[in-house]
């Protein structure tokens, strides 16, 4: 794939590019300079709802629902081994779509990724499903267990600032728990429909979904959607508050992560060397 070219990103769904129902798109922005490097089809419920019901017939397929965690720890590895064969891409791609730079993509978002993915391959081929707990003699003998069982469709909804990053930190836990996904990218982002197209090389069709816009069309179906088990959300406190109001509806399990500090402003006229030394005390902080 060409990085020079102006792109069109559409939704995916069921294993397949999604056009949509809707014929509106938005500019994709590199926020360091202010060029239109990419397009990006705008959701709506209808979209929302055809990626959820993928999310859960292929939930309910035993070939996904049975899977050992053995299995599933090697479907993780093969994701991980995905995203390094194409690194050097999606490195580019993160860095034009947040204006972080290409030693911070290169050096940090993407390794750590693949990091990231290998402990949860390593975690889940580890763990037990079902765990006895101690008997306890009183006030009456018993046996108890806890079984681990995974929630069902999950709608994860992520910011611009590390879009792969934070993508991969929230749907890696959830596949590796048996879970399918429907992930709502910030609409100034186009790297997590990119990276979601890579791994479906891997993974069944259905398992992890993209439905492109914003937050009043997409993200809210998606919160008060009958079939989602599960809202995780990282952004703005105001827009998490609600989010959680509407998730109480239906009693979705929601997560949230609000909120935003450490900003920092890098100038045209600024060095690099100076620039790349605040931010690495920044790091350090």
């Amino acid at each position: 794939m060409s990085l020079q070219q102006e792109l069109h990103y559409g939704h995916f769904i069921d294993g397949q590019d999604y056009l949509g129902h809707t014929p509106e798109s938005i500019d994709v922005i590199n926020p360091r300079n202010g060029e239109v490097y990419a397009t990006m089809s705008m959701g709506d419920k209808g979209d929302v709802d055809a990626a959820v019901a993928a999310a859960k017939r292929a939930f309910n397929q035993p070939s996904w629902r049975e899977m050992s965690n053995n299995d599933r720890g090697d479907l993780l590895f093969k994701c991980g081994q995905v995203i390094g064969a194409h690194a050097e891409e999606l490195m580019f791609i993160e860095s034009r779509d947040s204006g972080g730079t290409i030693r911070r993509a290169a050096g940090m978002d993407i390794p750590i990724v693949i990091d990231l993915i290998g402990y949860y391959a390593d975690l889940i081929k580890t763990t037990n499903n079902i765990v006895d707990l101690p008997t306890k003699p009183l006030p009456e003998a018993g046996h108890a267990q806890v079984w681990q069982e995974p929630i069902g469709v999950c709608a994860l909804i992520t910011p611009w600032n590390f879009p792969i990053f934070i993508a991969v930190a929230k749907i890696i836990p959830a596949l590796a728990a048996g879970n399918t996904v429907v992930i709502k990218p910030s609409e100034y982002t186009a790297s997590t429909t990119h990276l979601v197209q890579l791994l479906s090389d891997v993974l069944p069709k259905g398992v992890l979904n993209v439905v492109n816009g914003d937050g009043a069309s997409v993200g809210e179906a998606l919160t008060t959607h009958p079939d989602v088990g599960k809202v995780s959300f990282t952004g703005s406190t105001c827009v998490g508050k609600h989010i959680q109001k509407m998730a109480t509806e239906s009693c979705k399990l929601v997560g949230l992560e609000l909120g935003g500090k450490g900003p920092k402003n890098s100038y045209e006229r600024c060095r690099s060397r100076p620039c790349s030394i605040w931010y690495n005390l920044w790091r350090l902080i």
